[in-house]
């Protein structure tokens, strides 16, 4: 089987990409190939280059970054017959991570326990507009993600404070938006600060939306902030930090769900955060949770 590591050099840190060769050269016949991606999506044509290289062959392919990079990287497959996918968790918020108890989730750092690991079927959300693993959200999130690129791309200084002064300025100025949600049939008729329908348990790596997350049960868990301005999410932000459920299903509409909808009642764009990623430019979204559909590489012993 032929190794492919997808690395994002913007998600590591240079120490991370000089140990990762470092590492492999360790491994021997260890068949593999290491490729650095140009720019945001660049993911997605590296895979599909390879899958024409190798065609027919067997691939392990190894997402060295954050959410987004696995998100772009599983955007580039036709299909997951023949591959086998690793996260190796470069990135900032590495969300799927927390479906896993602590001492599981640490083992995921170690290449070497990705190289020699078991695969096990996981459930992903498809989309009509692409694929992720662990969450589709809109609202307080989406204006963060954006304000947040548009000044790491103007910033000379550390990203942390760019980050923190755009969530405050989020708090303020993001629009709540009027939706027409669809949730397994079931209609619903709002104005929601926040969406998020989830495959994991958190959102930015700290924000809890689900209790108990299961990611191979073909259900997905949501939470939905009904509110005319962002302050709605804000209330909840200390409640889902500190994963007191209770206090959150008062103050939210929570659930599962399998197939979903999502339309904007004025026509304007939704835009929707995928897994770190944003898109922007639809005003209607669909997605299903797609029941054991990818291949995912854990340390071994490890199961979802």
């Amino acid at each position: 089987m032929t190794h492919i590591f997808i690395t994002n050099p913007v998600a590591g840190r240079h120490h991370e990409m000089s140990d990762l060769r470092r590492r492999l050269e360790e491994f021997d016949d260890l068949d593999y190939y290491v490729f650095s991606t140009r720019h945001s999506g660049y993911e997605k044509e590296i895979v599909r280059q390879v899958l024409e290289i190798f065609e027919g062959e067997k691939l392990r392919f190894y997402s060295c970054g954050g959410m987004g990079t696995l998100r772009n990287m599983l955007n580039g497959f036709p299909n997951f017959r023949n591959v086998e996918i690793a996260m190796v968790p470069w990135g900032r918020a590495n969300d799927i991570l927390q479906v896993f108890s602590q001492e599981d989730a640490q083992r995921f750092y170690d290449i070497g326990e990705l190289i020699h690991g078991d695969v096990v079927a996981c459930d992903y959300i498809r989309t009509n507009h692409g694929i992720c693993l662990n969450n589709l959200s809109t609202g307080l999130d989406t204006y963060v993600l954006e304000r947040e690129r548009r000044r790491r791309d103007n910033c000379i200084v550390n990203q942390s404070v760019p980050y923190m002064t755009t969530v405050l300025h989020s708090v303020f100025f993001s629009n709540a938006q009027n939706l027409t949600v669809t949730i397994d049939g079931e209609r619903t008729e709002d104005t929601f600060s926040e969406l998020i329908f989830g495959n994991g348990k958190t959102l930015v790596g700290k924000l809890n939306f689900s209790e108990q997350p299961e990611a191979s049960d073909g259900m997905g868990e949501y939470l939905m902030v009904p509110g005319a301005s962002a302050l709605a999410t804000l209330m909840c932000i200390p409640d889902m930090i500190r994963k007191d459920y209770d206090s959150i299903r008062q103050k939210t509409m929570t659930g599962q769900w399998r197939k979903i909808r999502i339309t904007s009642k004025d026509g304007r764009p939704v835009p929707m955060n995928q897994d770190g990623v944003m898109i922007d430019s639809y005003s209607e979204w669909e997605a299903q949770i797609v029941s054991k559909g990818l291949p995912l590489v854990v340390p071994k012993g490890v199961t979802l």
